[in-house]
């Protein structure tokens, strides 16, 4: 957990664990495509695959490369809903599409999404996200991205350990959607709006804002 007492966070330095309230946890290891907490399925659209080279994974020995812009990855099950609980979705993400304004992640109903969108990271509802702030992103690197919300409904959004954006008071979302998407805004793919590059570790935890500041 990141230690809101320093100025610079603490970023993650090993895999994450499946923790009591963690609702999906994908880590991408031994070549598989699969939710180690077992409370989801995933279904893999055109070429989405498994990556195993040092060079694009973050942690363990795989990563979830989106190689043509056309992929997607369908979580159905329990992992969200989210409801008006606290949460924290985080991930490590390598864009290397950045004009293509790619979506990380979205709920099917598209009430929720994390993005890069015109230059600026987006988060929260669409078609408005209430948390949109710039920064220029470097191809090939990765990036923690991490969305929390806290007991008391404020919605931060975290880039690397460091919070990027003011704060969302009263951010009191009931997200009901139990299915999301991963690199693509539907499963059906195209260039606009999907991920070329890679994601690992990634983490829906319900009932807990890991990281606050």
């Amino acid at each position: 957990i990141y230690d809101p007492t320093q100025s610079t966070l603490t970023l993650p330095t090993a895999p994450f664990h499946n923790t009591a309230n963690t609702r999906s946890l994908l880590n991408f290891t031994n070549a598989g495509i699969y939710d180690s907490t077992g409370k989801n399925n995933l279904l893999i659209y055109n070429d989405a695959q498994i990556s195993t080279g040092a060079a694009n994974t973050k942690f363990g020995t795989g990563s979830l490369s989106f190689p043509n812009q056309n992929e997607s990855i369908r979580t159905t099950g329990s992992g969200i809903p989210i409801g008006t609980a606290a949460f924290t979705v985080e991930m490590f993400a390598k864009i290397n599409n950045a004009s293509h304004n790619p979506s990380l992640i979205r709920t099917t109903g598209g009430s929720f999404v994390i993005q890069y969108y015109g230059g600026e990271w987006e988060v929260g509802n669409e078609p408005t996200p209430v948390i949109q702030v710039a920064q220029t992103i470097q191809a090939d690197r990765w990036y923690h991205v991490a969305l929390t919300r806290d007991a008391s409904d404020n919605l931060r959004l975290f880039i690397d350990g460091e919070q990027k954006g003011a704060t969302s008071a009263n951010y009191t979302t009931n997200f009901t959607a139990a299915d999301y998407f991963l690199g693509n805004i539907t499963n059906i793919g195209g260039s606009s709006r999907s991920l070329k590059g890679f994601l690992d570790e990634v983490r829906i935890t319900v009932g807990q804002a890991r990281y606050t500041a």
